[in-house]
């Protein structure tokens, strides 16, 4: 189907996990207070889809 995936966690273990099971982008919304803009940032303004 073709579909990117953005996954957003507060631990960095979670993340790496999320990595190991195809997520394309991580993004740790503890260390990076500004995510929702990061998410945009990442897929050229257009967003997520939950």
């Amino acid at each position: 189907m073709g579909a990117h995936v953005v996954a957003t966690s507060s631990s960095d273990e979670k993340l790496e996990r999320l990595r190991d099971l195809g997520a394309d982008e991580l993004i740790n919304y503890r260390t990076t207070p500004e995510w929702g803009r990061e998410v945009l940032t990442r897929t050229g303004k257009a967003g997520v889809d939950q």
